[in-house]
């Protein structure tokens, strides 16, 4: 009897690890998988009075609801200096609602900075206002986007300024995982003339590595260079978010 016993709780004890073991399988997929952005608004868009956004976060095609900022950045062609940041407001269903009334009609454009899970994206969108916005589709654009690359960046926690920092970064090239190739960071801010560049390590298939140590908080550029030896050469710019130490 004691033996049965013993045979009974061993085989639960490996029926438990099992299920932890595909449990943290599934965890590291949702880690890895990239936040999405969209913002929705209504197609016929008019100066002067207040118009509704709505930035849609999902992650696996499920909403995100708990994003640790969202706010949606205005501004007219030409007049980027005189931007308007607007916060936005959690509407439950992974959506975050502003609204913004244009001074005049002209070309705009609309870029929401979201921050959640320890990642960050910033989809640029062109609109226009007025008369013509009518007969205009909607039009999402980034810097540098790349039809053939797929690029997600993550870090283990939070990046703190002051403390050094392990980026991983994974490549898809046409849907397979990039490897054998080179990558290789090019980061600044805003006000800097120098860019630093940073050399990566490939250490999984499609997965790359660099540590780094940002020296001053705020918003920092990031360009991806991505090369192999077949002649690719692709860029992707992308945003990151560091934090004043605490």
């Amino acid at each position: 009897m004691k033996y049965l016993i013993m045979v009974a709780v061993a085989i639960l004890l490996v029926a438990c690890g099992q299920t932890e073991e595909e449990q943290g399988a599934v965890d590291h997929i949702e880690q890895l998988s990239p936040i999405e952005v969209e913002l929705l608004y209504e197609e016929a868009l008019a100066s002067g009075e207040n118009m509704t956004f709505d930035v849609l976060v999902t992650q696996n095609e499920a909403p995100v609801e708990d994003a640790r900022e969202v706010i949606v950045e205005f501004w007219q062609e030409g007049a980027k200096e005189e931007s308007d940041m607007i916060e936005s407001t959690n509407e439950g269903g992974g959506v975050y609602r502003v609204t913004y009334e244009f001074p005049e009609d002209g070309l705009y454009f609309v870029q929401p900075h979201v921050t959640a899970r320890d990642m960050h994206r910033m989809p640029l969108y062109e609109l226009t206002i007025g008369e013509e916005a009518a007969d205009q589709e909607k039009q999402s654009f980034v810097e540098y986007e790349s039809e053939i690359i797929d690029l997600s960046l993550f870090a283990e926690d939070s990046i703190q300024a002051g403390e050094e920092t392990t980026l991983l970064i994974v490549v898809e090239h046409k849907d397979k995982p990039f490897t054998g190739g080179v990558l290789t960071l090019e980061v600044w801010q805003h006000e800097d003339e120098a860019h630093t560049w940073l050399d990566t390590e490939e250490t999984d298939v499609g997965q790359y590595e660099v540590s780094h140590t940002f020296a001053d908080a705020g918003e920092y550029h990031v360009v991806f260079h991505i090369e192999d030896d077949t002649g690719l050469h692709e860029h992707i710019h992308e945003a990151l978010i560091v934090d004043e130490n605490t």
